[in-house]
């Protein structure tokens, strides 16, 4: 059966947008664990090629790409239905991008400038990998939850308990990123501490 060079090079761009739209599903799974496992793994497939459309891959590594994942669904219908989804991305992707951070040491001898230097000409310099997301959502214990059940192969189901009773009561959380050895440390931070670090009230 003979065919046309066209057939050919329609079925060779087909299975290379196949292969494409498969490489970014399984990167943003990748990058956003947490999003895959409220979401599930075929509304994130197209999740993925709706935002690829808009967001082509530019870096020949996938782990660098998804990073705008978080505005654009922002901008997408399903926030409307399930609003805490914009600022777990947004959590997934600061631990993501801590995996190439290095890790500064602290410096103590610094400390001594406290008492050489006034403190009008000091700044407090923090770890690159220590970020701070104010939400009006419960994302560090959805997040945890979903880490909990990661670590537990016999809980089907993440309990988010803590976190649906959270959202029913309006309830959000600052949540502090910091990584510690080769993985991220999360935290909620209280009013307090939030206070301290002379936090806005704006998200993100």
């Amino acid at each position: 059966k003979v065919r046309s060079l066209s057939q050919f090079e329609t079925k060779g761009i087909e299975i290379y947008q196949r292969n494409l739209m498969a490489s970014a599903s399984r990167a943003l799974a990748i990058s956003y664990p947490t999003i895959e496992k409220l979401v599930g793994s075929e509304l994130l497939q197209s999740l993925s090629n709706q935002f690829l459309l808009e967001f082509p891959k530019t870096n020949h590594d996938w782990a660098h790409w998804g990073r705008e994942f978080s505005a654009w669904l922002s901008t997408h219908p399903i926030a409307d239905d399930l609003p805490y989804l914009v600022d777990c991305a947004l959590l997934d992707w600061v631990i993501h991008r801590n995996f190439s951070v290095d890790l500064l040491s602290a410096e103590h001898q610094s400390l001594q400038l406290l008492q050489s230097e006034p403190l009008d000409n000091l700044r407090l310099v923090l770890n690159p990998t220590l970020t701070v997301i104010h939400s009006k959502h419960p994302i560090v214990d959805i997040y945890l939850a979903h880490q909990q059940s990661s670590n537990h192969p016999d809980q089907i189901e993440p309990d988010l308990t803590i976190a649906a009773e959270k959202i029913s009561n309006g309830e959000g959380d600052t949540a502090l990123i910091v990584k510690h050895d080769w993985h991220s440390m999360v935290f909620s931070l209280k009013p307090e501490w939030r206070h301290w670090l002379n936090l806005d009230e704006s998200s993100g």
